[in-house]
């Protein structure tokens, strides 16, 4: 599990980044929820897959971003469900926005809940992880 968390790292600093440089517009897409997605949504999911597929312990990964369900590495034993950037419509009146990651062992159901984080993305970068 260790390499999951170092990916989600590794992910939320390369994103902090990414919002200091304003991709603020929308994109021509829309998620799975229906909303419009802002450029840096489709860039922050982007960046998390890019990093998670680096983790050996990812067997699959979702995201509000994603239609279906990503198989990364058929042997791999975690879930990682995630949105890239929760409150992206708030990015224009300058407040925080976040990621949130759950990672689950065999399916997505609340038991097999195994490791939850959060990153803030605010005047500085904050991750939690429980």
């Amino acid at each position: 599990m260790l390499d999951i968390i170092e990916a989600i790292k590794r992910a939320s600093i390369h994103i902090y980044n990414e919002l200091k440089l304003g991709e603020t517009e929308l994109s021509k897409n829309k998620n799975t929820s229906g909303d419009e997605q802002l450029k840096i949504d489709v860039i922050s999911d982007d960046i998390i897959e890019y990093e998670l597929r680096q983790a050996n312990a990812v067997k699959a990964i979702i995201s509000e971003e994603k239609e279906e369900l990503k198989t990364i590495n058929p042997n791999g034993r975690y879930l990682v469900g995630y949105d890239p950037i929760d409150g992206s419509s708030l990015i224009d009146v300058n407040q925080s926005v976040g990621s949130i990651f759950g990672i689950y062992e065999n399916d997505f159901s609340g038991v097999n809940l195994r490791a939850a984080a959060y990153a803030i993305y605010g005047p500085k970068l904050e991750l939690v992880i429980a």
